[in-house]
């Protein structure tokens, strides 16, 4: 059963991705915050390519929808068994900046699709 849910999991990602610029494999989350304002934000261990960095986060997702709570729920099972995952993105706008030259929630990149591994 977990190889079909790996498996499923990975097909997913790979036809999410599809239609996405960036992606980044094999990382692990090392920061996960959600906000009262409906949007979570979250790092990696590594850095992947096309994003910014706002306040030490390079991505952000909206948790209000049926994706973004798949996503959060994705993401806390990555981050407490420190497993790594694959993650689909929206590219920043403000490619290589921080908060103090361009980087902000509506510039930072758009978290589509986790898969874990």
């Amino acid at each position: 059963m977990k190889i079909r849910k790996s498996v499923f999991g990975l097909l997913l990602f790979n036809v999410m991705s599809m239609s996405y610029a960036g992606t980044v494999n094999n990382a692990k989350v090392s920061k996960l915050t959600v906000y009262s304002g409906g949007y979570a934000r979250f790092t990696l261990t590594q850095t992947p390519p096309a994003t910014c960095n706002f306040y030490g986060y390079q991505f952000r997702f909206d948790v209000t929808t049926e994706g973004g709570k798949q996503l959060l729920n994705s993401l806390r099972i990555a981050k407490l068994t420190e497993q790594s995952i694959n993650v689909a993105y929206r590219d920043s706008t403000v490619i290589g900046k921080d908060q103090s030259n361009g980087c902000t929630d509506a510039t930072m990149a758009v978290a589509v699709a986790v898969a874990t591994l």
